[in-house]
């Protein structure tokens, strides 16, 4: 399976997240959630099967979970912002 890490750091948590899915014969790949653009492009690029979220400080954009499966550490990566 191909995933997608985004992270706000790449961590103790992440890098063993990493380790651990590519043990397990996923083809894993991160990129650090800078913003929703490069957070979006990086989804494009890579193609994933799957976007985990470890650690992460940023929302993830709509346009990404909604197209993507996405698990995030923090429920509230998903809601839509505060009006």
């Amino acid at each position: 399976m191909r995933i997608l890490l985004l992270c706000s750091s790449f961590n103790g948590l992440t890098q063993r997240a990493w380790l651990e899915l590519r043990r397990a014969g996923h083809d894993v790949s991160v990129e650090l959630a800078v913003s929703e653009e490069v957070m979006a492009e990086a989804v494009e690029l890579a193609k994933p099967d799957l976007v985990i979220c470890p650690f992460l400080k940023e929302r993830v954009p709509g346009r990404v979970w909604r197209n993507v499966r996405t698990a995030a550490a923090a429920a509230w990566a998903r809601r839509p912002p505060p009006s």
